[in-house]
């Protein structure tokens, strides 16, 4: 796809002020780091991982390659935006946001203290028990953040175009319910009303005497910033 200069600009604008905002931000590639390959064979469940998918980690931005941006600034503008909401959400209890949405498949890692337990003691037999959470346990914190992630995919795309497309709402409900996040929440009926609600909170900007709470913009300074490259307003 070819990209406009406005599209380009867009994204360079996005990416100064997310370094504005957030000290010791960066952006890397996958394909350039070791360690990421190396998690890329540990994410079995997303085969798409390394060439579809961009993660954050700590401070830092991981997108598939540079190709990857350079030929669609547009979309990789669209992902910046969502991870800025990481990122600031980050910001406020890093410990907190770690560790909510690792869980709570990260809590099979006590299946290590099997090693330091005695054999066939039961402290032994509660520490295998642990791998059970590798299993796709339903991630409530996990979903909780993303929601706020997607959100801002969902706005963007209503504040460009005016309304969101139903093949965007059926890849963001396969998101959650899905294999790419580790079905971390696999009820389509909850991410479709969740979705329709978002969709009504974004419109919900133009709206007087409402609550502040029920207008996507005021959830983060993310909304804020995003919405003045989008559309060209400040808003007050």
């Amino acid at each position: 796809m070819i990209n406009s200069v406005y599209d380009s600009d867009h994204y360079d604008e996005l990416a100064w002020l997310i370094a504005k905002r957030v000290p010791g931000f960066a952006i890397k590639y996958k394909d350039e780091s070791r360690w990421q390959r190396f998690l890329g064979c540990l994410c079995f469940f997303n085969k798409k991982y390394m060439t579809k998918y961009t993660n954050t980690f700590g401070k830092t931005v991981w997108f598939p390659s540079r190709k990857f941006v350079e030929r669609n600034k547009w979309a990789a503008f669209k992902i910046l935006a969502h991870e800025y909401v990481h990122l600031l959400d980050r910001m406020k209890a890093r410990l907190f946001f770690e560790i909510s949405y690792a869980f709570p498949q990260f809590v099979f890692m006590l299946s290590l203290l099997a090693l330091l337990s005695i054999w066939f003691s039961f402290g032994w037999l509660f520490s295998l028990l642990s791998l059970l959470f590798l299993l796709p346990i339903p991630a409530v914190f996990r979903a909780a953040i993303e929601m706020r992630g997607y959100s801002m995919n969902i706005a963007i795309n209503i504040w460009r175009h005016g309304s969101l497309r139903e093949d965007t709402r059926e890849w963001i409900t396969e998101a959650f319910t899905g294999w790419p996040y580790y079905k971390m929440w696999p009820f389509p009926s909850v991410i479709r009303g969740w979705i329709a609600d978002t969709e009504r909170r974004v419109y919900n900007i133009d709206a007087v005497k409402i609550d502040p709470e029920d207008v996507i913009i005021n959830d983060s300074e993310a909304f804020v910033d995003v919405y003045a490259l989008v559309t060209g307003i400040e808003f007050d």
